[in-house]
């Protein structure tokens, strides 16, 4: 790693299904009709206990989302052949218009340091981020950057119902057992769904909770640069290339939170499929 400029620009979480309410409630009494009122969300910056700033979308039901470290990286150490991931909370955070501007740096060490420059716009039902990161120094390997918002209810996967364009609908029963998010690759509290932006006729995944709100996250203007070595990868081995400029959508169950997210350049999750109309079936991907 050299230095270099990386911007993530115009990824968008998206709050869908915001009923009307009547003093918070989703319904009425039909005897006595109250004036309804569309839900409306908020977004804010949040002060963390250390002193740094996480960020807020309250006002959504259940699809009300947090993010205590919004600055994120996973790092792979080609010495040792490893991934690690670092995280933190914005050093500031200040009003900008109708928007937030969040900035502060991560540190791997080695004299490797990266700086973050997140904006951020709520519009109507849409967050939009900017993001751009700059990084400092030289190390053996490479790095992604996440932009993730975790789900303030608790609960779990199977709980919720799921939605990607042409891969996703609904749950375990609509999927291949071994599939991209299917059955056999779920595990309680530790799961991760990430699908490469340009495997998807839309890069799109949405989740849809109990009371019928919907958080989604959408990259309105995908690029799916990449290189021969990528299109040709039979082995899912690591791969570090300035020229990819794809990204990858999903969401994760860590603990009892569900988070949805995007991770730029791309890296599927737990399964990929590899190979010539994927002879073998799904792999074991880091990338």
């Amino acid at each position: 790693m050299g230095y270099r400029i990386m911007r993530m620009c115009n990824l968008c979480f998206a709050l869908l299904g915001l009923g009307l309410t009547s003093s918070g409630a989703e319904f009425m009494n039909q005897d006595e009709a109250k004036p309804l009122r569309k839900a409306v969300p908020e977004f804010r910056g949040q002060r963390n206990a250390d002193g740094s700033w996480g960020l807020v979308l309250s006002g959504a039901g259940m699809a009300s989302a947090e993010q205590r470290k919004p600055l994120k990286l996973e790092v792979w150490d080609e010495t040792k052949g490893s991934v690690r991931t670092i995280s933190g909370g914005y050093k500031t955070m200040a009003r900008e218009g109708a928007g937030w501007t969040g900035a502060g740096r991560l540190t791997l060490g080695g004299g490797v340091s990266f700086a973050f420059e997140d904006r951020w716009q709520l519009r109507g039902d849409v967050l939009r981020l900017d993001r751009t990161v700059r990084v400092h120094g030289k190390a053996a390997g490479g790095f992604l950057s996440a932009a993730v918002l975790d789900v303030t209810a608790r609960q779990r996967w199977p709980e919720v119902e799921w939605f990607a364009p042409g891969m996703i609908y609904g749950g375990f029963a609509n999927l291949t057992d071994t599939a991209i998010g299917g059955r056999a690759h779920y595990r309680p509290s530790d799961f991760s769904v990430r699908i490469r932006e340009d495997r998807l006729p839309a890069p799109l995944m949405l989740a849809r909770f109990e009371d019928g709100s919907s958080l989604a996250v959408l990259n309105p203007a995908p690029r799916g640069d990449t290189t021969a070595a990528d299109a040709n990868d039979v082995k899912a081995v690591p791969m570090v290339d300035e020229r990819f400029q794809f990204g990858a959508i999903g969401a994760e169950e860590r603990g009892k939170a569900l988070s949805l997210g995007y991770w730029y350049p791309g890296s599927e999750g737990e399964v990929t499929y590899a190979g010539n109309t994927y002879p073998g079936g799904p792999a074991a991907r880091a990338k």
